[in-house]
């Protein structure tokens, strides 16, 4: 793990949002969404970097981006990252700790997302402190998928994250996902080609904030956030 300056600063700059699943306030509903909406497989001792007296775990998972809009969203991201799902976790054994792989270069692109629901993919990467584990320890994991987006003001504004939660107890997992409450509208539905997603990296600052932060572009950022759970 590297220990920079240059760390702390992007994410202090782009992922402040990213530590915590955000929910909307007094009844707003933002344009942009986004949940897991399907854990497809749970894989300890999977391949990847090495940490000793751990076990690395890889989750699969489906996550949805709704936009909510009648025309296309922009969206921005950091390039390059392990994975644009997060994790965290409360153990019932208070000895553990979940530490999550996140490589990212502080590049910044965007994404237009069409009217409705899209489909990704994401293996999320992580350690738990004790090795030859062959199954997810009891406790609550919580999964999200952190947004920005581009409002109509040309200002960059938090969409929804919608947590979904594993609880495993006795070794008996539940899985809770968050529910957009969205209907598809029928006259939408030929703008619901999930796979259509069209990428351009930002040439200008949308904002003063994204300013900062291109000034930090040509920084490579090597970051693994590591959560101790009480």
């Amino acid at each position: 793990m590297i220990k920079s300056s240059n760390k702390f600063l992007t994410i202090t700059l782009i992922f402040q949002i990213l530590l915590l699943p955000i929910s909307s306030v007094n009844g707003y509903q933002p344009v942009i969404d986004s949940r897991v909406s399907k854990i497809n497989e749970i894989t300890p001792n999977i391949s990847g970097p090495y940490q000793p007296n751990s076990t690395l775990f890889g989750i699969e998972v489906e996550v949805e981006i709704l936009n909510r809009d009648n025309k296309s969203q922009t969206v921005i991201e950091l390039t390059d990252l392990n994975s644009y799902a997060f994790i965290n976790a409360s153990f019932v054994n208070q000895s553990l700790q979940l530490d999550l792989l996140s490589y990212g270069a502080a590049i910044i692109r965007q994404y237009s997302y069409k009217p409705g629901i899209t489909t990704e993919y994401n293996l999320m990467k992580f350690y738990i402190n004790q090795s030859g584990l062959t199954y997810l320890p009891d406790g609550n994991y919580t999964l999200w998928r952190p947004i920005l987006f581009i409002n109509s003001s040309g200002n960059i504004t938090e969409g929804e994250s919608l947590s979904t939660i594993i609880s495993i107890n006795d070794g008996n997992m539940n899985i809770t996902y968050g529910s957009f409450n969205y209907q598809v509208p029928i006259e939408d539905d030929n703008n619901l080609d999930i796979n259509d997603q069209t990428t351009e990296t930002i040439n200008s600052p949308f904002t003063e904030s994204l300013l900062i932060i291109s000034l930090l572009s040509c920084v490579i950022v090597i970051w693994r956030k590591k959560t101790k759970m009480k």
